[in-house]
């Protein structure tokens, strides 16, 4: 999917069964861990106790955080290599907590993952947002529109106006964001690199059967789906 104004795909409702099966291959669990998201831009005021600066966390890195120093109440003091000696800080108001049952969108990995009380119950292929031009949202988001069928209808960029039918809409964010199937995509799309020049217009694109699988057992409304470039830290 494209957002509500871009889209380039048929136009014929038609149901689609060319999924790629979906993983539920066990990644290490975060359980009795507390993990954060540093969303949407780079936070470059990380500094240590003693007050030097510190390295700047990337937007959509996920790390953990050993709790607040006495000192500073208005500051979270992280521990960014899992070393036990805290690397720095950020202002808490900036951070937001994982949830224990939350979606997980990795870009780097081109791929989605479901938590369960911490453990991945749940994972599959998806293409996100185009690479540099229309990336889909990083951020600790929820869904607000769960649809079992949906047209979707807009403007694509050269002026047309298009209506497609998508079998599953999960909208995560007010841009008009959803994890959704796409009846163009071949099984063969959904690799690690599908993104970078053949992306969508930030939706998150899945088979129908990801699709069929997430709407019926995993999207409630109102629960957290981070969109994220790595789960390298919460997933260590």
């Amino acid at each position: 999917w494209a957002k509500a104004q871009y889209v380039d795909e048929g136009s014929n409702k038609k149901q689609q069964n060319n999924s790629t099966t979906p993983s539920s291959t066990r990644i290490p669990s975060t359980k009795g861990k507390t993990s954060y998201l540093a969303a949407n831009s780079a936070y470059n005021n990380v500094r240590t106790p003693s007050g030097d600066p510190g390295k700047g966390i990337p937007p959509g890195t996920l790390f953990r955080c050993y709790g607040k120093g006495d000192y500073a109440s208005d500051r979270v003091w992280i521990d960014l290599d899992d070393d036990k000696i805290i690397d720095g800080s950020i202002i808490s108001g900036s951070v937001c907590k994982v949830n224990t049952d939350t979606i997980i969108v990795s870009i780097s990995e081109q791929k989605l993952y479901v938590l369960r009380n911490y453990d991945v119950v749940f994972s599959a292929p998806c293409i996100t947002g185009n690479k540099g031009t229309k990336d889909t949202n990083l951020g600790v988001q929820s869904f607000i529109e769960l649809k079992p069928g949906t047209w979707m209808t807009g403007i694509r960029p050269n002026g047309t106006k298009y209506c497609i039918w998508t079998d599953y809409w999960m909208q995560f964010n007010t841009d008009e964001e959803s994890i959704h199937n796409s009846l163009r995509r071949k099984p063969s799309d959904y690799t690690p690199y599908t993104y970078n020049g053949d992306g969508s217009y930030g939706c998150v694109n899945v088979t129908y059967d990801t699709a069929k699988t997430l709407y019926n057992y995993y999207a409630f409304l109102g629960e957290q789906v981070i969109v994220t470039m790595s789960t390298s830290s919460i997933f260590r």
